[in-house]
């Protein structure tokens, strides 16, 4: 916003809607002043138009102070909103990034052949919370996706598995890690579109 244009919205708002206000005001004053005025035998026709001039001079004074910390105020809010969305660019795209790792990560652990269940299983239940925990900051629609697996696709049947319970996990990582992969491409999509169209 230029000067002039902060000088001129300063004095639309100062004067907007000022005389209805001042109106009303020496309406409702001129009720009380006239039959006073009456009572002491004094003319009544100059009470309406001093009273609506007094009140015009007032209001358009309070909006001539108030105008500045509205507008103010305003930009506040603005400043503020694009704030937010500047952090939550920035997180969404860190969060991205980390969920980029988690998928190279989760297809190192399901790979594995441990030799300690117990270790392997810790290993992937934290590694499927920090997935989900980085999916919600992204989106609430794709950490439910990789939530709720109604369907899984066959998992890899180059290594084996050293239990059922084993068997199971890594057969939902290969589920949870090409939903993965088909968000992160999609993203890579939306994003070379939106930098082509700019």
């Amino acid at each position: 916003m230029t000067k002039s244009q902060f000088y001129w919205e300063w004095l639309r708002r100062t004067f907007r809607g000022k005389i209805g206000v001042a109106a009303s005001v020496s309406g409702l004053l001129a009720l009380g002043v006239e039959p006073v005025a009456g009572m002491f035998g004094l003319d009544t026709g100059w009470v309406p138009a001093i009273l609506f001039g007094g009140a015009f001079v007032v209001v358009v004074f309070v909006g001539l102070v108030h105008a500045p910390y509205e507008m103010f105020n305003e930009l506040e809010a603005e400043r503020d909103k694009l704030k937010d969305q500047l952090f939550n660019r920035e997180r969404r795209q860190a969060a991205i990034a980390r969920l980029w790792q988690l998928r190279a990560d989760g297809v190192k652990l399901r790979n594995e052949t441990p030799t300690d269940e117990a270790v392997w299983t810790a290993a992937y239940e934290q590694w499927r919370n920090q997935v989900l925990v980085d999916a919600r900051i992204i989106s609430a629609n794709l950490a439910s996706w990789l939530e709720t697996l109604d369907r899984m696709r066959p998992p890899p049947k180059n290594y084996p598995s050293i239990s059922a319970y084993h068997d199971h996990y890594r057969h939902v990582m290969s589920e949870m890690l090409a939903r993965i992969e088909e968000f992160l491409k999609a993203e890579m999509l939306n994003q070379g579109i939106a930098l082509s169209g700019e």
